[in-house]
C-alpha cells in the first residue's frame, strides 16, 4: 500500500502516534475484555478454560513455563464470579500476553501498521481511507461508549490530515447493528466488501460482513470537539 510514504509526508505518526506502552496497555485492556466475553459466551467452567488454552496454544509454545501456566488454569475453572475470573486468568497468562505484545508491536510497522485508539477501536489508513476496526465485544463491555470515545480521538488525527477523504467501518457490527451505525454514529451501509478482504480479517466470524462510510466532512462535523 502507499500509505507508508503518506503517512511519514503529512507526519501522520506524529498526529496520533502510540507509544510502545500505550499500545501494550490497550492491548491488555482488550485482551481482559475478551476474557469477559468468553466468561458470559461460556457456561462451563472447564470449557472456558479450555477455549482460552486454545486461544493461547501457540504463544504458550515459546515459554519454558507452559506446562505451570496450563495446570494454572484449570484451577480457574471452578471460579464463579467474573471479575475474579478475569483477573486471575490474566495474572497466569501474562507471561503469554507480554510475549504477544511483544510481537504485535515488532511486527505492527510500515503498511502493516494499524493504530489504537482505545481497547475497542483502532484504523489503518490506505490512501485517502481510513478503515476503522471494531473489536469484538458485548454492551457489557462498553462497546458503544467505547467507539464513541475513540471515533472522538480519531476526529482529531482526520482534521490534521487533509488528505483524508473519506472513513470506512467494515465489520460483523454493520449488519447486525444498523440502527447504531446509521442513526448513532452517522455512516451510511452501502458499497462492496472484497472477499479476500473478509477471508483476511474476518475468517473466524459466521454473521454476515458489510462496509458503512461517512465523508471527511461529515464525519468532521460528529465528531470533532464534541
Amino acid at each position: 500500500m502507499e500509505e507508508i510514504n503518506f503517512m511519514r509526508e503529512n507526519n501522520f505518526e506524529n498526529i496520533n502516534t502510540a507509544n510502545n506502552d500505550r499500545e501494550k496497555e490497550i492491548l491488555r485492556e482488550s485482551g481482559k475484555g475478551k476474557l469477559g466475553i468468553i466468561f458470559d459466551s461460556i457456561q462451563g467452567g472447564e470449557e472456558r478454560i479450555g477455549e482460552i488454552k486454545e486461544s493461547f496454544e501457540e504463544i504458550l509454545q515459546n515459554l519454558k513455563e507452559k506446562d505451570e501456566i496450563r495446570i494454572d488454569l484449570d484451577k480457574c475453572a471452578n471460579i464463579k464470579d467474573k471479575n475474579e475470573f478475569i483477573k486471575r486468568v490474566s495474572e497466569i497468562l501474562k507471561p503469554a500476553i507480554e510475549l504477544a505484545l511483544e510481537d504485535y508491536i515488532k511486527n505492527n510497522v510500515g503498511d502493516k501498521k494499524r493504530w489504537l485508539l482505545n481497547e475497542v477501536l483502532s484504523y489503518t489508513v490506505n490512501g485517502d481511507i481510513i478503515q476503522i476496526h471494531i473489536f469484538s465485544g458485548k454492551k457489557e463491555y462498553g462497546l458503544a461508549q467505547k467507539v464513541f470515545e475513540g471515533l472522538k480521538e480519531l476526529a482529531e488525527a482526520v482534521n490534521k490530515d487533509p488528505n483524508i477523504k473519506t472513513i470506512e467501518a467494515i465489520s460483523w457490527i454493520v449488519s447486525k447493528h444498523p440502527k447504531l451505525i446509521e442513526k448513532k454514529m452517522g455512516f451510511t451501509i452501502g458499497g462492496d466488501v472484497d472477499p479476500e478482504y473478509i477471508k483476511e480479517h474476518f475468517d473466524d466470524e459466521d454473521g454476515e460482513i458489510k462496509k458503512a462510510y461517512i465523508s471527511r466532512d461529515d464525519f468532521l462535523n460528529r465528531y470533532l470537539n464534541k
